[in-house]
């Protein structure tokens, strides 16, 4: 049998990439977010108009004349649709990073766009649809809502993607959905604004054929605490500004409830639950902090449950202000980004319990 692909990818390729540069929307929409001008609405429109050359260019050359015993068999659809696809999500994908790009330095955001990886999941379901049918005309219509919807969804997950990088960056972004006119109960349900955290995931889906849009709003581009996702108010702000003064460089004034106050603003922990597990056994991770704590002097574990703040609060904004410790934060790839940031939440998180283990040390000895 003669092997149709090559040729079949070729030619539906060029047929793209004409219909790409010969509509005056998918130009005009390019230009715009280019210039810096562009939102996640026009990213929506480009993407749609993308998935639709594509979906016409994949139209005007498959057909059961064309397909051997008339039907896309999963050889052929593979390696047409595959590498066509990636390419739809290239294009659209570096659309919606310029955008993003754009709306993080109008809101004096230096976090750096974040891009989504392709979904293969998607593709290989498009690819099984298409190759399920007895006959080309039976599934045809796979290579048209599917592959505008495959298009759209780059960009709600470029969004989805740096709404979550951003949150958990301490910033207050938000998502915006907006239905179309005359749409469905589901879709009408879920249009509003949310902020995150609370940005349900269904914000991000579409069903077939729907044109609802989702946007982006950065917020105010001020940060919050990163774990509690809430602002520390005006008295407690003061309080660690002058436990910092004061604390951090001497035992002579300490007091503890201060520290519970500090390690809570930033890690919600149970220091109870934490203590009897501690005390529980060897095989507990903070074990051995326990058996140290209580061997120490009243005047080291002071010492000890200061140095573990400082460190919660150092990486506390190492999380908020990345590039500050890392010089060329910008150009780190958003994997490297993303691995760091939870490295310094687990590491924030272990000082914090450490603290909370010698804090109730210190009460079961001391007293607060």
């Amino acid at each position: 049998m003669e092997d149709i692909a090559p040729d079949l990818l070729l030619r539906i390729r060029a047929s793209f990439q004409k219909r790409m540069e010969e509509s005056s929307q998918i130009q005009s929409l390019l230009e715009r977010i280019q210039s810096g001008g562009g939102t996640y609405g026009d990213a929506q429109n480009y993407a749609y108009q993308i998935g639709q050359a594509l979906s016409q260019a994949l139209g005007e050359n498959l057909s059961s004349a064309v397909l051997p015993d008339g039907r896309m068999y999963y050889n052929i659809a593979s390696r047409v649709l595959e590498p066509l696809l990636e390419e739809d999500h290239s294009i659209v994908s570096q659309a919606a990073k310029l955008v993003q790009q754009s709306l993080n330095q109008k809101a004096g955001i230096g976090i750096q766009a974040q891009t989504v990886p392709v979904n293969a999941d998607r593709i290989a379901g498009i690819v099984d649809k298409i190759s399920n049918g007895e006959s080309f005309e039976d599934v045809a219509w796979v290579l048209d809502e599917p592959i505008k919807n495959f298009s759209m969804n780059v960009v709600d997950e470029t969004i989805r993607q740096n709404v979550n990088f951003q949150g958990k960056s301490g910033l207050r972004p938000k998502v915006i959905r907006k239905s179309e006119r005359k749409c469905c109960p589901w879709c009408s349900n879920l249009a509003g604004e949310y902020e995150y955290p609370d940005v349900p995931d269904d914000v991000y889906r579409r069903h077939e054929n729907c044109r609802c849009t989702v946007e982006y709003d950065p917020g105010s581009g001020k940060r919050q605490n990163v774990h509690t996702k809430k602002w520390t108010t005006d008295g407690q702000r003061d309080m660690i500004e002058e436990r910092k003064q004061i604390g951090l460089t001497s035992t002579d004034i300490f007091r503890p409830k201060d520290y519970q106050i500090t390690i809570g603003a930033y890690v919600k922990l149970n220091s109870l639950e934490l203590l009897e597990k501690a005390k529980a056994g060897k095989r507990h991770s903070h074990a051995g902090v326990y058996r140290d704590a209580v061997g120490k002097s009243k005047k080291q574990l002071q010492k000890s449950i200061i140095s573990r703040t400082a460190q919660i609060e150092r990486h506390a904004d190492k999380i908020q202000n990345p590039e500050s410790y890392v010089p060329d934060w910008k150009e780190k790839s958003s994997a490297y980004q993303e691995g760091l940031i939870r490295k310094w939440e687990k590491d924030m998180r272990r000082n914090a319990e450490q603290a909370e283990i010698e804090l109730a040390v210190f009460e079961e000895m001391y007293g607060i």
